[in-house]
C-alpha cells in the first residue's frame, strides 16, 4: 500500500525546474506587492500626521479665540473620524505579512518533495502528510484511489507535463525578467 501512496504522490512531481520557476515568479510578484505596501503605509502615515497637525492647529485657533467652539467641535470631530479611518487602514496594512508568500513557497516545496518525504518517514508522520495532501482515499480490489486536497489538486492540473512546456515557461519568464534582476512591468 505504501508503494501505491508513493505512486499517487509522485503525480505531483513534475520536473523540479518548474517549481523553481514558480517560486521565482511568486517571489518577484511579492517584491512588487511589498513596494506597493510600503508606499501605502508611507501615504497613510503622512495623512495621519497631517490630520493630527490640523487638529492641533484648530485647537490653538480655538484657544486664541480665532474660531468658535462650535466650529472647533465640528472640524476636530470630522478630522478625528478621518484619522481613525486612516489608523484602521494602516493597522490592516501592518498586520499583513509575508506569510502568504512564504506559505506558498513552502507548499510548492512540499509538492515537489512530498514523495521523498513520504518515503523517508513512517507511521504517524506519513499519516499526517497523507491527510494534508490527500482526501477520500479508498482501497478496493488491491487498488488505492485518492483525491488531492486544495491547493494540490489545482497544482496538479496546471503543472506542465513535458519539457517543451517547461522550456516555454522559462523563456517567457526570462523574457519578462522575472526573478533575474530588472523587472519589466506589463
Amino acid at each position: 500500500m505504501a508503494e501505491q501512496f508513493a505512486a499517487i504522490l509522485s503525480r505531483l512531481k513534475s520536473a523540479s525546474g518548474i517549481y523553481d520557476l514558480i517560486v521565482r515568479a511568486l517571489r518577484s510578484s511579492f517584491a512588487t506587492e511589498r513596494e506597493e505596501h510600503e508606499l501605502a503605509v508611507t501615504r497613510l502615515t503622512g495623512e495621519i500626521d497631517h490630520l493630527g497637525k490640523r487638529i492641533e492647529a484648530v485647537y490653538t485657533d480655538k484657544l486664541d479665540g480665532k474660531i468658535s467652539a462650535e466650529y472647533y467641535k465640528r472640524a476636530s470631530s470630522q478630522w478625528q473620524d478621518e484619522m481613525r479611518r486612516r489608523h484602521d487602514e494602516l493597522r490592516r496594512y501592518q498586520e499583513a505579512s509575508e506569510a502568504y508568500m512564504n506559505e506558498g513557497v513552502d507548499l510548492l516545496i512540499l509538492a515537489r518533495d512530498e514523495e521523498e518525504i513520504f518515503q523517508k518517514h513512517e507511521g504517524a508522520s506519513r499519516k499526517r502528510l497523507l491527510n494534508f495532501v490527500l482526501s477520500n482515499c479508498t482501497w478496493k480490489d488491491a487498488q488505492l484511489s485518492a483525491n488531492f486536497r486544495k491547493p494540490f489538486d489545482s497544482l496538479l492540473k496546471t503543472l506542465p507535463c513535458n519539457t517543451t512546456q517547461i522550456w516555454a515557461i522559462g523563456m517567457m519568464m526570462q523574457e519578462k525578467k522575472i526573478g533575474w534582476g530588472t523587472r519589466t512591468r506589463t
